[in-house]
């Protein structure tokens, strides 16, 4: 596709209810309840209408589970390019080992392949946590590109918060900090570089932050926001992407499944994760920061945008640390 525009990649991370559950403590996510029933339908319908493209990052217990069946034949069906999230949705699972890795996402490869009959292009890692194996792994699966690292220097600390916040034990709490990225983070590049596996190159696409303060502005930061003023929310958003614009930075922005779900919808989440916002409000103002997005950029998935940045000057390479 020829444009004028510069461009910038959408993704969706479908983290489900248990997922959430589970790192607030509760004792009944084991059982891995779902809204992907509420949720997934409404993204469907929300983007059969709008000109973006996007990537959806699935974790593969939620494709094995027969309750989950219908929200992946609509994914199966659907425009969207497909995204590995891992197996078990744990970091403290699935980067002890290469094997362990390996293992994590072959096995979430295979669950999401089976449930949709489409192949992954790429991996994020759960919590934006990433290692060297990982990063192998993912190549070794063929994918063309990886899109774990956050650089923000907020997020880190506002997790922490949280955790201590939870009803998690001292030793839970421990392990989810492997869950969280790394402080570090903050200084990788807001551009998309290089990874020289052992498997050979691979494209790692950073989640974009705001430029300078390394502020994060995904969208369930932005509904944060929202919960207080909508003025407010729709100011940080777009004084980011300016940032981005001056500085020539392509977003990378995310998005979430609970994004599209109202305190209604998730009664479970009440006390744990609640925004005090309707699914109503939260559409209405995803549809308002994409609209803004698409004014300025051509919003694409990231396999595609992934293309795009093959046809252009080599990027920089580094080689990723155990």
């Amino acid at each position: 596709m020829l444009t004028d525009k510069p461009y910038a990649a959408l993704s969706l991370d479908l983290d489900n209810l248990w997922s959430y559950l589970r790192n607030a403590g509760a004792p009944n996510w084991e059982a891995f309840p779902s809204f992907l029933d509420r949720c997934v339908p409404r993204i469907i319908d929300f983007f059969a209408h709008r000109p973006e493209n996007l990537t959806v990052f699935i974790v593969g217990v939620d494709a094995a589970q027969d309750i989950n069946r219908h929200a992946f034949e609509l994914f199966g069906q659907s425009r969207f390019d497909l995204g590995n999230h891992s197996y078990h949705h744990d970091a403290v699972k699935s980067y002890a080992t290469a094997e362990d890795a390996r293992a994590e996402l072959s096995r979430a490869d295979i669950a999401i392949h089976d449930a949709t009959h489409r192949k992954s292009s790429g991996y994020r890692g759960p919590g934006y946590a990433h290692s060297a194996q990982l990063i192998d792994a993912a190549k070794s699966l063929g994918y063309s590109y990886d899109s774990s690292i956050l650089p923000s220097s907020v997020t880190p600390i506002v997790s922490r918060i949280l955790l201590l916040r939870s009803s998690l034990t001292p030793q839970q709490r421990k392990d989810r900090r492997a869950f969280i990225g790394n402080a570090s983070d903050v200084f990788f590049p807001l551009r998309p570089f290089i990874w020289n596996t052992n498997s050979g190159p691979l494209y790692e696409v950073p989640i974009t932050t705001a430029p300078f303060a390394r502020l994060p502005f995904h969208m369930s930061y932005l509904l944060a926001l929202l919960k207080r003023s909508e003025s407010l929310a729709f100011a940080y958003f777009r004084m980011s992407l300016n940032l981005c614009r001056w500085t020539g930075v392509e977003p990378c922005f995310t998005l979430h499944a609970l994004d599209f779900l109202g305190d209604e919808d998730v009664p479970e989440l009440r006390g744990k994760r609640s925004s005090g916002l309707s699914a109503r409000q939260k559409v209405g103002f995803i549809a308002r920061c994409l609209d803004e997005l698409s004014a300025h950029y051509e919003v694409q998935s990231l396999s595609r945008y992934c293309e795009v940045l093959a046809g252009r000057p080599a990027l920089r390479a580094r080689r990723p640390t155990p």
